[in-house]
């Protein structure tokens, strides 16, 4: 049973993330994507604290080789979608499709296929010989995926309200992926509730967004 502090706390979260939906809404696809540089930034900045908190939480000494999974599953993960989202904001304030220029193919059952890593150098660097593919439901055409691509951000000052992520607890960069998933996808902001297993790193996730201007801010 929730407390009267937890219940003001809850409600006072929600009303500060009702103000940063109205401020979210009004901002350009171009003010949107320099915001996410400042989120790049803010996460690169707690990128070691991160990893090492993260494997603190799993008992991985200093230098145990599994300490490298904590740096590719958490922050690396995080900022290379940071990037991917500040690039199609990028696209789409241009006017351009954010996939135009990415391969595609076809599948059985009259699907197309977008072929959606590697696709930098880096990708081809760092997960070499693995490769990812996206297939579409049947019927729908490369054209048309590229016509569509960008969800809620082809329609950007429509408001997606206030919503609830349930942080997942063994992969240290979902729950920050999909806060921000909810962000870009439905214009939708969300309050994030962790995992217990992944409480240590409330602090780390509150650094790594720019708090004074982003209207995504998370309470956990």
């Amino acid at each position: 049973m929730a407390t009267t502090t937890e219940h003001a706390t809850l409600d006072q979260a929600i009303t500060q993330l009702e103000t940063g939906a109205r401020a979210w809404s009004l901002l350009t696809l171009a003010q949107r994507r320099a915001l996410l540089r400042r989120v790049h930034a803010t996460t690169a900045a707690v990128a070691e604290e991160w990893a090492d908190t993260a494997s603190e939480s799993k008992g991985l000494a200093p230098g145990h080789p599994l300490r490298g999974e904590e740096w590719l599953s958490g922050p690396y993960a995080a900022l290379v979608a940071v990037d991917a989202y500040a690039d199609t904001l990028g696209a789409l304030a241009a006017g351009r499709s954010p996939i135009a220029g990415v391969r595609t193919g076809t599948a059985p059952g009259g699907r197309t296929v977008v072929h959606t890593s590697p696709l930098t150098a880096t990708d081809r660097l760092l997960l070499s010989g693995y490769s990812t593919e996206v297939w579409l439901e049947p019927g729908v055409t490369a054209e048309a995926a590229r016509r569509a691509a960008g969800l809620g951000q082809r329609h950007p000052s429509a408001p997606g309200g206030v919503g609830l992520v349930l942080g997942a607890g063994n992969i240290t960069s979902i729950p920050y992926l999909d806060v921000l998933y909810e962000l870009m996808a439905f214009n939708r902001v969300a309050i994030l509730k962790l995992n217990p297993t992944q409480n240590a790193l409330v602090g780390v996730f509150e650094r790594a967004s720019p708090r004074s201007s982003s209207p995504g801010s998370c309470a956990s």
